[in-house]
């Protein structure tokens, strides 16, 4: 046990030099990064901390407790970039130490580091813990809760406790992001005690402790779900439902995607999980019990979740990665019986492995160098909005090109290792390498991706944060909720686009827009061109009357 917290420790300092510096060197991104930093920011404002708002208006598409953690973050760090991440920091570090221990208590210490590793060193699964998103509470939760009833499937002693524990998790993620959470659960033991049916084998769960699981996880989720309906009625359960209804059976906001959506997502964003997940199929091993029926859980808890994303009609990248715990696992497995000499590594594996992640390697390379000189590819387009997006002045250091290069001579030892015979070492230094390569990108060439997209908006809202001015976007965003710190309007008017466009405003209006809306420019001819900067036009729209003259509410 000694040894064991030992490593935890370690895996927890190693997590958070990669997870916590440099979290806010680029700005948060529209849209889920900037909505939620913008609901956690409103109920520091406002003080309310029991309604999810957003321009504060009721905000139904999400449950409060992310945006708690956030309020504690940007309480002790500022209301910021740094603020607004630092709690997924934290919830990577969470993860890989319990991931390790997991993987200890099933298997074995070293398997226990393999899928910290696998998962650390896998793109997305990386990315995500550096971002300002949901999901990475949300799908710790879900996947406690259900290594809980796991163990409650293997222990005599305090069994109950175990399903009582799987209950609370179970309503952490329904306070996190909603029902689904429970629900994928429920759907995955439901799965397993079938599978385990016509089997033959014991189904793990009895009514009884079902019944203790639901109530622990209602009665969690009433900490806030109770109190909204007691303080305002059915309103938030209406809308959240109809909401959750239009992403199952609607594309909601332009993400209706093909059926296979998330097979790509998964198997070229989780690099190089993904590829050693899939040459671990049809591959048990020599395992004990207890190890196989860890093995049946995480397969089942990666087809439940996938084929539920795969049918709804919105989708979204962050929608299918729960699956990233399975996939890791599996290529964690995967490595840990080539480790062991019970696997042998297939020849297959080394082709994708090379031919992708020398891709990646690839187009980290060239990206910078292409858009050194933007002059040269501008006429390759034909888009307005990618063409003026292009101009923006971007400085260059001359050496970004440099982190797809030190990638690509990583994939090239990688092969090398496992061609001699290293494959262990070899994988070892491709998970290493990825995660390298993923805070090195974070750190110089997201910034520079984020100048041709919404630097300049951002610095634009950022400059009228301490001026008693309106400001708009006239296409979706965020960002000028968070990035002006809007204050509570005391003119009820500011919150009607109609009145600050057309109506007789008593500050001056900022608004910025895309190149490409000419139609709203043509609709409202009183906007002063200020100025034009890549694919945004920055307008003013001077007052009509003082502000003695203003309707109050």
């Amino acid at each position: 046990m000694s040894r064991r917290l030992q490593i935890s420790f370690g895996i927890a300092i190693f997590a958070a030099v990669f997870f916590i510096p440099f979290l806010g060197a680029v700005h948060l991104f529209d849209w889920d990064e900037i909505n939620f930093a913008e609901s956690a920011r409103e109920m520091i404002v406002t003080q309310n901390y029991t309604r999810v708002q957003v321009d504060f208006h009721p905000f139904w598409e999400k449950p409060p407790l992310f945006f708690w953690l956030q309020v504690i973050s940007m309480k002790i760090f500022g209301v910021n970039e740094f603020g607004a991440r630092f709690p997924n920091a934290l919830c990577g570090i969470i993860t890989l130490v319990t991931l390790f221990n997991i993987g200890a208590k099933v298997f074995s210490e070293r398997f226990g580091l393999f899928w910290a590793l696998a998962y650390m060193g896998s793109m997305t699964p990386h990315f995500y813990f550096k971002t300002g998103i949901i999901d990475p509470y949300f799908n710790l939760f879900i996947f406690t809760s259900l290594l809980f009833l796991i163990s409650a499937s293997e222990v005599q002693k305090k069994k109950l406790l175990h399903f009582v524990w799987a209950g609370v998790f179970a309503g952490l993620a329904v306070l996190t992001k909603g029902p689904v959470g429970l629900a994928m659960i429920v759907l995955v033991a439901l799965v397993y005690s079938v599978i385990s049916y016509y089997r033959r084998e014991t189904i793990p769960f009895s009514f009884f402790e079902t019944v203790i699981f639901g109530v622990t996880a209602l009665l969690v989720s009433s900490i806030w779900y109770g109190l909204e309906l007691l303080h305002n009625g059915t309103q938030f359960f209406n809308e959240f439902i109809a909401y959750q209804l239009r992403l199952f059976f609607q594309s909601e906001a332009g993400h209706e995607q093909p059926f296979y959506y998330h097979f790509v997502v998964l198997l070229f964003g989780v690099f190089p999980s993904s590829f050693l997940a899939i040459a671990s199929h049809k591959m048990a091993g020599n395992n004990s019990e207890n190890e196989a029926r860890f093995f049946k859980w995480m397969h089942i808890f990666l087809w439940v979740p996938f084929v539920a994303v795969s049918l709804a009609t919105t989708k979204i990248v962050h929608y299918s990665s729960l699956c990233y715990f399975s996939i890791t696992f599996l290529a964690a497995y995967y490595l840990y019986k080539i480790d062991q000499g019970v696997a042998m590594w297939k020849p297959n594996a080394t082709l994708a492995l090379a031919f992708f992640g020398g891709l990646v390697a690839l187009l980290l390379t060239l990206f910078p160098v292409v858009l050194y000189d933007t002059e040269k590819i501008i006429p390759l387009f034909k888009d307005k909005l990618t063409k003026a997006a292009l101009t923006t002045p971007v400085l260059w250091s001359g050496w970004e090109w440099a982190v797809g290069a030190l990638y690509g001579g990583a994939i090239l030892l990688t092969v090398l290792l496992i061609r001699n015979e290293k494959i262990v070492n070899g994988l070892l230094v491709l998970f290493g390498a990825t995660m390298i390569t993923i805070h090195l990108f974070t750190l110089v060439l997201a910034p520079k991706i984020e100048e041709f997209t919404q630097a300049g908006p951002i610095r634009f809202y950022q400059s009228k944060a301490n001026e008693d001015v309106y400001v708009l976007s006239a296409f979706k965003s965020y960002a000028p909720y968070f990035y002006t710190q809007k204050k509570l309007p005391k003119n009820v008017n500011a919150y009607s686009e109609e009145w600050l466009l057309k109506g007789s405003i008593d500050k001056p209006l900022f608004v910025v827009a895309k190149v490409t809306q000419n139609d709203f420019l043509a609709e409202h001819p009183d906007l002063k061109v200020l100025h034009r900067e890549g694919g945004f036009i920055y307008l003013l729209r001077e007052p009509i009357l003082t502000p003695n003259d203003s309707i109050q509410p």
